[in-house]
């Protein structure tokens, strides 16, 4: 991931934004299990930001997660349903 992480788009939700980069700030200092700890917190609040799930899914493959991994990516796939 890079400093702003994948392709960043708001959430909509200032909170949910803030976790997201706080999120990739831990894991660019190699903190992956925070970084998926806040990142889950972040799309309970926020379901259909997608940028945030995309980036659970990249970190839960980092962890060797493979299962959640799928599912985070297929929750980043479908998260226009919850569009406002």
């Amino acid at each position: 991931m890079t400093d702003a992480g994948p392709l960043f788009v708001s959430s909509g939700d200032l909170v949910s934004d803030r976790r997201y980069k706080a999120a990739v700030e831990l894991a660019a200092r190699g903190d992956f299990a925070a970084a998926a700890d806040v990142l889950t917190q972040t799309v309970e609040a926020a379901p259909g930001f997608a940028t945030a799930w995309f980036a659970l899914g990249a970190i839960r493959d980092r962890l060797g997660d493979r299962d959640a991994a799928v599912a985070a990516f297929r929750a980043a796939s479908d998260a226009r349903r919850y569009r406002r």
